[in-house]
């Protein structure tokens, strides 16, 4: 067993190996979260009786060696010795701290492949949001962009990219370098592989205030479908403006208000679904 933090009070719901650095060196990626009532033991800060939990996205750097044998190139450490990432002398990893707000599970995309950033799209369990976090990739990681993508999806917990537009199984897709590709699919269960191109972003919620009872409408840049037991959302498609920017995380140019339609079989009050949900996020292109 290794410990690679410094043992203090945050918890660890999901880490994947990824190479930030850009020199081939697989450090850790990871969301954090803190629950001050269940780790104190005080009462904490509450909303409507539910602890508010804070979470981060944080980057453990795996150590790089000291210096290389001369003659087998092996990577050695200060003592002379082959260099060991996991060894006592070289854990806990430097953690840093990349933005806040992430708690639970994410997965990563390249949004744009032409850039030299990376996106992870997270699910916000406490703070109950959906985001987005644009990553510079370099020796110095840091996060240049970040939005709110949904911030009435409930209690979201996961995050998984999926292809329901079938671009991974088109050759013609494949060769499009304007389509966004996966990174790292958010799940254990792999559906789609490392630059395969994909077109929606899955996330399971809890307790969601998406629908209306008042037939307003509701913002969101991407477009939404809620699977429900006893209720759909289905918001109008998005327009896109013809000037819009190739970035996504600058928001490509989408300028729209979706109406949301509720469609239930029974006469009930839809402003908040009680229990879970499961929604379907279409990536915006720059098409």
């Amino acid at each position: 067993k290794v410990c690679l933090t410094d043992g203090s009070e945050w918890f660890y719901h999901r880490a994947i190996w990824l190479d930030l650095t850009g020199d081939g060196r697989k450090s850790i990626l990871a969301a954090r979260a803190k629950v001050p009532s269940i780790l104190n033991g005080n009462s904490g800060a509450q909303e409507d009786g539910r602890a508010l939990g804070v979470g981060e996205l944080v980057w453990l750097e795996r150590p790089q060696p000291h210096s290389f044998n001369k003659v087998t190139g092996s990577p050695l450490d200060v003592d002379g010795n082959v260099f060991d990432p996991f060894s006592d002398s070289n854990t806990p990893w430097k953690l840093r701290v990349l933005d806040e707000g992430p708690d639970v599970m994410f997965s990563v995309a390249d949004l744009d492949p032409t850039d030299s950033t990376i996106e992870v799209i997270a699910s916000q369990f406490f703070s109950r949001k959906l985001s987005l976090h644009s990553i510079q990739l370099g020796p110095t990681p840091k996060v240049i962009f970040q939005r709110i993508i949904d911030e009435r999806c409930g209690a979201a917990f996961s995050s998984v990219l999926s292809d329901l537009d079938g671009l991974a199984s088109t050759n013609e897709c494949r060769r499009d370098d304007s389509l966004p590709l996966v990174v790292d699919v958010g799940s254990t269960v792999v559906s789609l592989n490392g630059g395969d191109p994909f077109s929606h972003v899955l996330v399971t919620s809890h307790e969601c205030t998406y629908a209306e009872t008042n037939g307003a409408t509701s913002q969101s840049d991407w477009q939404q479908r809620s699977i429900q037991q006893q209720s759909t959302i289905v918001p109008s498609p998005i327009d896109q403006n013809e000037d819009s920017e190739s970035d996504f995380g600058k928001g490509y140019g989408v300028d729209t208000t979706p109406s949301v339609e509720v469609h239930s079989s029974k006469n009930i009050d839809q402003s908040k679904i009680d229990g879970g949900s499961l929604f379907a996020y279409r990536i915006p292109t720059s098409h």
